[in-house]
């Protein structure tokens, strides 16, 4: 695992699925492919930028990311 992944999965594993507020938009079809690859880490690197600067302009997309994160760690027919 790079550096990158263990410190946002280090990030992750400190807080809780339960928050409070409003629900936001999911992100586009096209991004969420987008985040699954880069959570599986087959996102090319050239992609892998123009995903980082997409999450920075849309914050709330990061846990959309966290989910597919998340749903690697928990699913046993998954290989990473």
């Amino acid at each position: 695992m790079t550096n990158t992944f263990k410190l946002l999965a280090e990030f992750l594993d400190r807080f809780d699925d339960e928050v409070e507020g409003r629900e936001l938009a999911a992100p586009p079809e096209e991004i969420q492919v987008k985040l699954r690859a880069l959570a599986q880490g087959s996102l090319p690197q050239s992609e892998r930028q123009k995903v980082f600067s997409i999450l920075n302009q849309n914050p709330e997309w990061i846990s959309e990311l966290a989910k597919e994160i998340k749903a690697l760690r928990i699913s046993p027919d998954k290989t990473n």
